[in-house]
């Protein structure tokens, strides 16, 4: 592993990381954390994602307020009831698409969940718009 400072200028501030042919950039200041780590977690400070809660197990919408490499643990807001908690970085997900299938029953109704029609023997032109809308409940 290589470090280089980034510029003179940004000497104090941030230093630019080669690992695995993969470059990061380092903070040293908290004001500047949205950096991403190659070995822990895939997500960033700040970025919108789903996690579950340990107390009820239930996956619920969240924002990442910090991450712990060392520890492999992030703290996040839950952003559709305002606690805060600390969870595994295993237990966070971009999307609710990336949930665990067999998870899905426990899933808060705020998150959004992709829609998914009814599969149908039919060819895709011979269904009718108001098929569609009906199996949806409209």
């Amino acid at each position: 592993m290589s470090a280089t400072k980034s510029s003179p200028s940004d000497a104090a501030q941030n230093q630019v990381v080669q690992k695995n042919e993969t470059e990061v950039t380092i903070s040293k200041n908290s004001s500047d954390a949205k950096t991403r780590s190659p070995s822990c977690c895939p997500h960033t400070v700040g970025e919108t994602v789903v996690a579950r809660w340990s107390e009820d197990k239930v996956w619920y919408n969240a924002v990442i307020d910090s991450i712990d490499d060392a520890s492999s643990q992030a703290h996040v807001t839950f952003i559709d009831y305002g606690n805060s908690a600390t969870v595994s970085v295993n237990k966070i997900v971009a999307t609710a698409n990336d949930i665990p299938a067999d998870e899905l029953e426990m899933v808060d109704e705020c998150v959004q969940l992709p829609i998914c029609l009814p599969l149908t023997s039919a060819p895709l032109a011979s269904i009718k718009e108001e098929d569609v809308a009906s199996s949806l409940g409209a």
